[in-house]
Formats: structure tokens, sequence, C-alpha cells
């Protein structure tokens, strides 16, 4: 196990058909396959799981951390939701990186991110609520399309799960849901440790008769699990963006959905 894989087992999201995005500094992508998955060219791996099935996903330069870059470099987020809630959809699509290079969903070193406005003309923030919210909507389309390019070879999806530090705003992880298009699981508390515990608990109960297996035992072990819906009219925007970003990376990369 990763550090990474006993997260996922926190979240309890480990049966076919669950994924989950782990934000922090970066963004980690995971699903849940009963067939190994590996794609070079946008970053797919996969790891092998305790039950025997395989957990595929990617790792993202893109996250928080961009947050410590530029207009909002030294703010607290957490100070600012109010404002970011209020200003609404974005009028700039952004694939945000803090330095050129990308691993998942695109696979390039020196690909830089972009900044543009809808027309595709570049464009960048000018306040730092305008980054804040950029930001937030960017990482969120990225998530968008780390899932669809896992969807396109094949995995298959159900319920998505959000967890890490930055999961712990309410704000993000409704525009997360309006991106998807779809309702996400929220889990806190969801560390490695817990995970750990979780894969121990398996092995103990699986000696006894009527064990639980993996999916029950990581369910019972995960954290508080809020759902967030998506709200509609968000939704409807973030779609047409997601058209403009996916228009933006190199072919090699973007889904085949």
């Amino acid at each position: 196990m990763t550090d990474g894989s006993t997260g996922q087992i926190a979240t309890g999201a480990v049966a076919e058909g669950d994924t989950v995005g782990v934000l922090g500094t970066t963004l980690v992508l995971k699903a849940v396959s009963p067939h190994d998955v590996v794609e070079s060219a946008s970053g797919v791996y996969s790891h092998g799981a305790p039950d025997g099935t395989f957990w595929p996903g990617g790792a993202s330069n893109t996250g928080a951390g961009v947050l410590r870059h530029g207009l909002t470099a030294g703010l607290d987020p957490a100070d600012a939701a109010a404002a970011i809630e209020a200003h609404g959809a974005s009028g700039i699509i952004a694939y945000p990186l803090a330095r050129p290079g990308e691993r998942f969903p695109v696979a390039d070193p020196a690909f830089p991110g972009f900044c543009v406005d809808h027309a595709g003309r570049a464009r960048d923030a000018t306040t730092a609520v305008e980054r804040f919210r950029a930001v937030y909507e960017g990482v969120a389309l990225v998530e968008r399309l780390g899932l669809d390019r896992l969807s396109g070879l094949g995995v298959r999806m159900r319920r998505h799960h959000v967890a890490g530090g930055a999961s712990a705003s309410p704000v993000w992880n409704r525009i997360r849901a309006s991106a998807l298009g779809r309702e996400v699981v929220a889990v806190s508390g969801a560390g490695s440790a817990r995970g750990a515990a979780a894969i121990a608990a398996a092995a103990l109960d699986a000696s006894r008769p009527g064990a639980e297996g993996l999916d029950a035992v990581a369910r019972r072990f995960s954290g508080v699990r809020t759902v967030i819906e998506p709200d509609p009219a968000l939704a409807a925007r973030l779609d047409e963006h997601y058209r403009i970003l996916c228009a933006h990376i190199p072919s090699a990369s973007r889904p085949h959905t």
C-alpha cells in the first residue's frame, strides 16, 4: 500500500464503480476496476488492491498548491469563501499549474497549463477573488477530465468521493460537484492511518465465518460522509467551460467519451 491507497480505503471507496479525488497541494484521482488499467499517454497507472481488484488513476500537479502563487499568495481561502461563492462562474477557463509540467491527465513535462477567456484568448485573473474562483473551477474541470479519461479506458463509474485537506471547503466541493454534473460524497478524516487500520481489521475479519470483506469494513471505518449536490445553473456554465478546456489540451490526453 502507498499512502494514497490507504487514503482511498479510508474514504470507503473500494467497490467497483467507486472513484475518489484527493485534493491537497496536488490532486490524486483513483478508481476501482476488476482489470489492470495502464495508459502512459495520459499518465494512468494501477495499484493492486488487497481484495484482488485494481485501483487505476493518476496524480496531477494541479491542486490547492497553485494558490500559493500569484495574486493569492499568502492569502487564506477560508477568509475569502463568501466572496468566492458570490463571484459566480468565472470568466476564465484555467488549467492551473504552479509551474510547467504535468503528470495526469496530461502527461507532458513541458505542459505549462493555461488561462483563457470564453473566446480562447489568454487572460489572467486581475483580483485575488477572481484567481481563487478560476483555480477552484479549473481544478474541478481537471478532475472531470481525469475521470473522463479513466471512463474512456473502460473504468466503470458510480459514486465519486472527495477527500484531502482542500475538501474541507464547502464552496470548492459544490464547484467540484457542479463541474462533474453529479453528487459527490465528501469524507472527513480520511487519512492514511484510518485506511491502514481498516486493512488490519479486514485481515482479521477474513479468518472468521461470515467475513464482511474489505468494502464493508472500509465503509465502517470511513469518516463522516456528506453528500453534496451540484448547482444546476453552475453545472451548465462549467459544462461549457469544460468543452473550452478540452479544446486547449494536447489531443492525446483528451477524453474518449
